[in-house]
């Protein structure tokens, strides 16, 4: 039997309570999964305990849990065959994959995210298409006919490579990407995962004196150059929720994506649950010396308790592009980063394939490549058709 047990994301947790066995479990299948998938587990809050806390504070406008699959004690993968899944709210025994939901409440009305894993020594039995009709099932309930999955892939080109509509291509014939294509998942966009390598090979020290010596007329580059940590000082409120607007209408992203709009309530909201989920926050922000409006920004995210850190969102205003700013707000966030008493000892960031300016300035600062991250998507009635017509029977089964 393969059991599905529902665990909530947001206020609802109980985080008060004693850390029952099922987080121990779910912190180690997370932390499998971010080794497979990224090789960076520290970007996993570090305890359990940690991880439970992590759960409570999302905004007001997602809404999101994890499918637990789980089977008894005991089982072998040659004892499932045929999986269906069963609801049950009895505590998990045997962790062997699962499937979160994620949506939004007042963007993308009709789609629903969707995030898919199973442990290695329990795929090809069916685990992740069984976990794919239930989400299914939960699509239909919400009234959400699209669905749409973030996976890793393989960077390619040549004849076994398929091509994102944005721009970047994957190799076709890897098992997650197989496991999609059956299921009657498109390729939207693609984005690479890339580190900053001159971190990892030198240490946080030597990394913040070259980044230090790349500064050079960042100094003088006709806009005041700022860093905070944390919410911004009030005075600053209204341009940071401008400028989120901004990067999320600019952004590269999957088509038909909709774009989100923010006021100083939300941006307020959205930097404060990511702190509550256990991050330290980092900017860095040019101001126009002629308006004093900020006019581009650029945002660090360092997991507590761990070495490992994000860097996020970078934007500058259309009408002072060309002027090098992103590079001068990457270089005095990454300086900002790399003073902490607890500087990060692992950089990662994510880039659009179709992103050539913002390549451009990653690689003059030292981020290299590491794998490929990409949006499928599909109708509901699409991967209905895909599964009726087979697939799954004994196909690649990757998640």
């Amino acid at each position: 039997m393969l059991y599905l047990f529902r665990l909530p994301r947001g206020q609802e947790i109980d985080t008060g309570a004693p850390v029952e066995p099922y987080w121990e479990k779910l912190h180690d299948l997370l932390r499998r999964q971010l080794i497979e998938w990224t090789g960076d587990a520290e970007a996993l809050p570090p305890t359990a305990a940690d991880m439970r806390a992590s759960y409570a504070p999302m905004t007001p406008w997602r809404r999101a849990y994890n499918g637990l699959l789980w089977v008894e004690d005991g089982t072998r993968p040659e004892d499932i065959t045929d999986p269906t899944i069963i609801v049950s709210e009895r505590e998990p025994q045997t962790l062997v994959g699962r499937a979160e939901l994620d949506w939004s409440t007042d963007s993308n009305l009709d789609t629903l995210e969707l995030g898919l894993y199973t442990i290695a020594e329990f795929r090809r039995r069916g685990i992740g298409t069984a976990a794919l009709r239930w989400a299914l099932d939960q699509s239909r309930t919400m009234g959400r006919p699209l669905v749409e999955c973030y996976a890793p892939a393989v960077p390619a080109s040549g004849p076994t490579a398929i091509a994102a509509p944005t721009g970047g291509a994957i190799d076709s014939t890897t098992p997650g990407t197989a496991f999609a294509r059956a299921r009657g998942f498109r390729l939207t966009h693609v984005e690479m995962a890339a580190r900053l390598e001159p971190l990892e090979r030198y240490g946080p020290a030597e990394a913040l004196t070259r980044i230090r010596g790349m500064r050079g007329e960042a100094e003088d580059c006709g806009y005041e150059l700022i860093t905070w940590s944390g919410q911004p000082p009030r005075e600053l409120a209204e341009d940071v929720a401008d400028m989120f607007t901004g990067f999320g209408r600019d952004m590269p992203a999957p088509e038909g994506s909709d774009r989100e709009v923010y006021d100083v309530a939300k941006a307020a909201e959205e930097i404060g649950k990511t702190i509550d989920r256990g991050y330290d926050v980092i900017f860095a922000a040019a101001r126009n010396p002629d308006t004093a409006e900020l006019v581009g920004y650029t945002m660090m995210m360092l997991r507590r308790g761990t070495h490992s850190a994000h860097q996020q969102d970078t934007w500058v205003h259309p009408d002072h592009r060309g002027r090098r700013l992103s590079w001068h707000l990457k270089v005095a966030n990454l300086i900002a980063a790399l003073s902490r008493p607890d500087p990060p000892h692992q950089l990662t960031t994510y880039i659009a394939e179709e992103n050539a300016s913002m390549w451009a300035i990653n690689h003059a600062l030292g981020f290299r490549p590491r794998e490929a991250v990409v949006c499928w998507k599909a109708r509901r009635e699409d991967i209905e058709e895909a599964l009726a017509s087979g697939a799954g029977n004994g196909g690649a089964d990757e998640r």
